[in-house]
């Protein structure tokens, strides 16, 4: 976009003469490219607080979504995807308040920690169960064995048994 079309929208923005009348923003920026224009929308959009996406941004800017997406996805998903933080960063000194664009950022990593530390749980959940079901399995294939073990102790020990206790009267003095 060079000088001259700029100063061509601004006049016919602007009705004057030597533009044609034009009464619709749109239609004023119909000769301007779709990146170009979708970049001033989601720019305009995010400094209004409003929601910046791809249906906001083709609707602001007066574009088919279909068609525009079809020939310039990677660059409107840039513009959707970056246009809030142009137009955060060129209100930041006169701004005093936070902005949507900030408390959306926000939220969307506060979302996407609560994701990771979800995921960790239930990977923590999934060792756990892996870790008992090994400890249960070990735990059922030494049960013979310990029973093993135990059955050759008591063959081996003899057993005391307790047996009246002497009279005093038998019991030879030393």
């Amino acid at each position: 976009m060079d000088d001259k079309t700029i100063t061509l929208m601004l006049r016919s923005l602007a009705g004057d003469g030597e533009a044609a009348a034009q009464p619709d923003v749109v239609d004023a920026l119909r000769h301007i490219p779709v990146a170009q224009r979708a970049l001033l929308a989601a720019v305009a959009l995010a400094a209004a607080d409003r929601p910046v996406n791809s249906v906001t941004v083709a609707r602001s800017a007066g574009y088919s979504r279909g068609t525009a997406y079809r020939n310039n996805k990677p660059i409107l998903d840039l513009v959707v995807e970056h246009a809030g933080q142009l137009a955060d960063g060129l209100l930041q000194r006169t701004r005093d308040h936070r902005s949507i664009l900030e408390l959306s950022t926000r939220i969307k990593e506060r979302d996407e920690a609560l994701t990771r530390w979800r995921d960790r749980a239930k990977q923590a959940e999934r060792d756990r169960d892996i870790a008992i079901g090994y400890a249960r399995d070990l735990h059922q294939q030494l049960i013979p064995e310990y029973n093993a073990i135990v059955s050759e102790k008591d063959r081996k020990v003899r057993h005391l048994r307790s047996t009246a206790p002497p009279d005093e009267t038998e019991v030879s003095p030393l």
